[in-house]
């Protein structure tokens, strides 16, 4: 049977027979994709941006411990879409009324639906190596968009300052109540020196014992200050279990709106977050990670139910990294208990010269020992209360 191919004659003939249906095609879905395009409401973006400066929160040389990091600027990206800040841009917005409370279980119910909408609109990300958070808001009213932005800027400045207050405030009071302590302490020891004197003569001591006296308390310094090193990693050792091993996504998610109050609990304060990092690399990364990954389920937990995948996920990553940390808790433990042998070994040596002194001698020593302990330390927390007073006074707010 003879095949035909198709010459070009054939196509005119077809095209000439059916143009019509062709032409009425395209111009269907021109005309359809002009309607559908119009159909679709337009979207609008606004962004603001908030600059942190990486400064320390209290300016007295101590971590931050609640609201963690404060160097890291992927955790405070997130904790500008968290509920607190969030709940404040509401207020600003007029979304939340300006006497609701956000430590209220009652309210965080109450106002989920229009923090989870107010929460959709809004990103954020760091800008490139820098310092700066963009906070970009969408909407399909470029005025809502706009205000959205410069809400959520303004509610996280507000937030921010707040809890670098109330951290100085803490801080403060936590030295208050150690200065009192030390000066106590160093009032005991002045009047046991007093008392030895006015009992007797004071007895010479030769340089190599004044030497003595010197590096014991020098030894006695380094060595509490190791001791209570590994004190904390122990104390955070185990809260750091206790939080491995509770999966309270019930407690969790009560306390997701009281992340900006005093009273919150263990798993959601953060109190069992790393408080002893010793400038070290490893431990403050993970540390960040943990914060990190805090914020978002407890962002996850005010919105959705905990048998969510996402929270599920988020939660495995909490563990590993928990892992991860007990271990490294576990190589700093073992160094600073190398540390701590050493010193008592050095304490042990100076104490056998300090016992070769006549007993007078002897217990004048451990009198000067002591009283010397007691000023240095009261000497630095007096530094630092006066320090606290001015970062109370004047908190400088880094964003």
């Amino acid at each position: 049977m003879p095949q035909y191919d198709f010459q070009m004659t054939d196509f005119e003939r077809i095209f000439r027979k059916r143009y019509r249906l062709l032409f009425s095609v395209a111009a269907l879905v021109v005309a359809f994709s002009i309607v559908f395009g119009r159909m679709k409401p337009p979207r609008y973006s606004a962004a603001s941006t908030v600059k942190v400066d990486q400064s320390n929160v209290t300016g007295l040389g101590m971590a931050t411990v609640m609201w963690g990091d404060y160097q890291s600027l992927e955790t405070q990206s997130r904790v500008i879409t968290s509920y607190p800040v969030l709940f404040r841009a509401g207020k600003r917005l007029g979304m939340v009324p300006d006497t609701a409370e956000a430590e209220s279980l009652e309210e965080r119910e109450k106002y989920a639906g229009i923090l989870a909408a107010l929460q959709s609109k809004v990103e954020t990300s760091v800008s490139g190596n820098t310092n700066i958070i963009r906070i970009q808001a969408t909407s399909g009213d470029p005025g809502e968009a706009k205000n959205v932005a410069n809400a959520v800027a303004f509610a996280y400045k507000d937030f921010s300052a707040h809890s670098k207050r109330r951290q100085a405030e803490k801080v403060k009071r936590f030295i208050e109540r150690q200065l009192d302590i030390s000066q106590r302490e160093l009032s005991k020891a002045e009047n046991q020196v007093k008392a030895f004197n006015e009992r007797q003569e004071i007895p010479s001591l030769d340089q190599a014992s004044q030497n003595a006296i010197e590096e014991a308390a020098r030894v006695k310094r380094d060595l509490d200050n190791t001791e209570n090193a590994i004190r904390i990693i122990k104390e955070q050792q185990e809260k750091l279990k206790d939080r491995y091993a509770s999966r309270n996504y019930a407690q969790l998610k009560k306390d997701a709106s009281e992340a900006d109050a005093d009273t919150l609990s263990a798993e959601t304060k953060m109190s069992w977050v790393s408080q002893f990092t010793d400038n070290d690399p490893g431990l403050s990364q993970l540390n960040s990670r943990l914060l990190e990954l805090q914020f978002k389920l407890k962002d996850q937990l005010a919105y959705y139910k905990e048998e969510h995948p996402a929270s599920r996920d988020i939660e495995n990553k909490i563990q590993q990294t928990i892992n991860q940390m007990l271990a490294e808790y576990n190589k700093k433990t073992e160094l600073l208990g190398k540390k701590r042998d050493m010193l008592l070994a050095e304490k042990a040596e100076i104490d056998g010269k300090l016992k070769k002194l006549p007993a007078e001698q002897m217990e004048y020593s451990s009198l000067l020992r002591s009283k010397k302990v007691n000023e240095e330390l009261y000497t630095l927390l007096s530094k630092k209360y006066q320090e606290a007073l001015i970062a109370e006074a004047g908190v400088v707010d880094d964003v």
